[in-house]
């Protein structure tokens, strides 16, 4: 049977039992007894027929079964097909074969172990909606998110379901709520019905198509626009010409693709043509699942920083009052997610380079050219803090690691972090900070940075953050910033930082920007979404 409520909770019987009574006191005595079922039910659960959590279910409501019914095994037949909508796989849970009777009223055992299985089955299916059927700390080692349920809140969850008009309405409920996920869902239903129109064409090789250009390869380009749903017809005897509304369609597209709106065709728009239907149902899928996993973390005051999408968004008391666009780490320095709390700003900071860029970057440039760190107002120090003189050091001994001293970039316009970091402590050695290089926000692809994230507006975080209108307005933090001085200051509101990997998001009407898996996680959880769940 499938392992449920003992993955969710608490392995203590008394906690369990406590936390299925109130779901049970919903629906116990809605079900008549089948001759003999409640006997064959306590028999087949100490049997070891059903996990921990399920047999605790039964134990509290004296063993009576609740799915003897055949019109409510029909409808928890439609409710587990309705899985279907939210992305995930309802033959997992055996939704085609939970509606046929094919039991004899007499055979209390076969009744005891249908009951039971059923029970299992909305269970999981309450779990994979709620928080995924995908536990991401087994994919990712430094998953720090909001832990999974206890028992006696996973049994107000369920008793939803149970309480809803129909349990499929009640699943719907017990999944997460904003409008990120239901635009989602909204795009997934309508990518579907893309598919079922048959594949999209395809744009063949070439040089880069540019507006104003007539070529072959434009009716394909002009097909496959309109099979996503663009409305670029043109006569038969224009469909070979790039014109304007082609253009227009095609910007628009590379907008959505978090690609440079230029309307040509070059190489990374021509990839994103191709990319299947069926892909793009993966990708929104995907995504659902990872809606799920932080559902419990998006409630409430939080900044959130979005890895593929460039992005950060800060939502205090119910509305986003902030968003900037961000520089996230190069494909082989990635940016971990992870959750932690951001508690205090530095302005005008000193860079100690951390670990990694020092072996692989500082150390041997400094070998090669002695002047690297004067020309950068870089110094060398020990552990405390005193000045080491770098003429001193054999930097080709240190060249494979081992550095036993700190290199400090004092404040200024060459330092890294610019005028103001975030600090949210973390194993990762990860922070938020400005930057010199502003130009680099006008790319739409921004996988610059060494790990840390790079804020296109941070002074306007900081206002948010230390939310003292007397003492620290944009024009007093700038002042601040003026003087030169390090300082260190403790922001007045306290938000979780949650950092997070999404590479498709559709607002509430639907309407997708996919992104570019920047690291490459996205077949993982596919393959983790396509296992079964276990029997």
């Amino acid at each position: 049977m499938i392992h449920v409520l003992e993955t969710i909770g608490h392995p203590g019987k008394t906690l369990r039992i406590a936390a299925i009574s109130a779901v049970w006191g919903l629906i116990g005595p809605a079900y008549g007894l089948g001759p003999g079922v409640d006997a064959a039910l306590q028999e087949s659960l100490q049997a070891g027929m059903a996990p921990p959590g399920v047999t605790a279910l039964y134990e509290e409501r004296g063993f009576q079964p609740v799915w003897l019914d055949g019109g409510r095994r029909e409808e928890l037949a439609r409710a587990l097909r309705s899985l279907a909508d939210h992305g995930l796989e309802p033959g997992d849970l055996g939704a085609e074969d939970l509606s046929a009777s094919g039991i004899a009223e007499d055979d209390a055992k076969a009744l005891a172990r249908r009951d039971v299985r059923l029970t299992a089955a909305l269970a999981e299916a309450t779990r994979q909606v709620s928080v995924g059927k995908v536990n991401p700390r087994r994919l990712y080692s430094e998953w720090n998110f909001a832990p999974l349920p206890e028992p006696l809140e996973f049994a107000q969850t369920l008793k939803g379901v149970l309480s809803a008009s129909n349990l499929a309405a009640g699943l719907d409920a017990a999944a997460p709520q904003g409008e990120e996920y239901a635009g989602l869902r909204q795009a997934l239903a309508h990518y579907r019905q893309l598919a079922s129109l048959g594949p999209w064409p395809k744009v063949g090789a070439g040089p880069t198509l540019k507006p104003g250009m007539t070529d072959p390869r434009v009716v394909a380009l002009r097909a496959r626009m309109e099979a996503e749903g663009e409305a670029v017809a043109a006569p038969a005897s224009r469909r070979s010409v790039f014109d304007s509304g082609l253009a227009a369609a095609v910007a628009r597209f590379q907008a959505r693709q978090g690609l440079e709106p230029d309307g040509a065709v070059g190489s990374r728009t021509l990839g994103a043509l191709n990319v299947s239907v069926e892909e793009r149902i993966a990708q929104i899928r995907v995504n659902l699942e990872r809606l799920r996993w932080v559902a419990r973390d998006r409630v409430g005051d939080h900044l959130m920083v979005d890895i593929p999408g460039y992005s950060a968004r800060l939502y205090l008391d119910g509305r986003r009052v902030w968003d900037s666009r961000v520089i996230v780490g190069k494909p082989y320095r990635k940016t971990p997610a992870f959750r932690a709390e951001l508690t205090y700003l530095v302005l005008n900071p000193r860079w100690v380079v951390p670990p990694t860029i020092l072996r692989e970057d500082v150390i041997p440039k400094v070998a090669r050219d002695p002047a690297y760190l004067a020309a950068h107002s870089m110094t060398v120090v020990d552990g405390a803090g005193h000045p080491v003189l770098a003429e001193a050091i054999d930097w080709q001994h240190y060249a494979q690691g081992g550095f036993p001293y700190q290199i400090v970039q004092v404040p200024g316009p060459k330092n890294p972090l610019g005028q103001i970091k975030f600090m949210l402590p973390n194993p990762h050695a990860i922070y938020l900070h400005d930057t010199p290089s502003r130009r680099l926000f006008q790319r739409s692809e921004r996988a610059e940075s060494s790990g840390c994230i790079r804020l296109e507006k941070p002074l306007e975080l900081a206002v948010q953050l230390l939310d003292d209108p007397a003492r620290w307005t944009l024009p007093q933090i700038q002042a601040a910033l003026d003087a030169q001085a390090t300082r260190t200051v403790s922001v007045k509101r306290r938000v979780p930082v949650l950092i997070l990997y999404f590479t498709a998001q559709a607002d509430k009407d639907g309407v997708v920007a996919f992104r570019q898996d920047l690291y490459g996680r996205d077949p993982e959880v596919l393959a983790a979404l396509a296992r079964p769940v276990r029997f």
